[in-house]
C-alpha cells in the first residue's frame, strides 16, 4: 500500500502539506511503513487535498479531504460542484 498526496499549487494551497505532515506522523507514531508519494495538479483543483489510496494490486481509491471552512472561504464553505 502507498498514499499519493496532490502537491501541485493547488493542493498546497488547500493545506496538502499539512495533510501530508500529519499523515507522515500517524504513520511514524504507530510504526507503519506506508510510502507517501506527491503529485502535481489533475485538473480538480476545487477537491484538494486530494489524497490517493494505493492498494497492493494497485487498485486507486481517491480520498477527497473536506477541509471547509478554510481562511480563504470567509463566510462560506466550499462544496464540490457535485455535491
Amino acid at each position: 500500500m502507498k498514499l499519493r498526496i496532490g502537491l501541485g499549487s493547488c493542493g498546497i494551497a488547500a493545506g496538502g502539506k499539512k495533510v501530508r505532515e500529519a499523515l507522515l506522523n500517524c504513520l511514524k507514531e504507530n510504526n507503519m511503513n506506508i510510502k507517501i508519494t506527491s503529485t502535481g495538479c489533475i485538473g480538480m483543483c476545487f477537491y484538494e487535498p486530494i489524497v490517493d489510496v494505493i492498494d497492493d494490486e494497485g487498485e486507486v481509491y481517491t480520498c477527497l479531504l473536506y477541509t471547509s471552512p478554510s481562511p480563504r472561504d470567509r463566510t462560506r464553505y466550499r462544496m464540490p460542484s457535485s455535491a
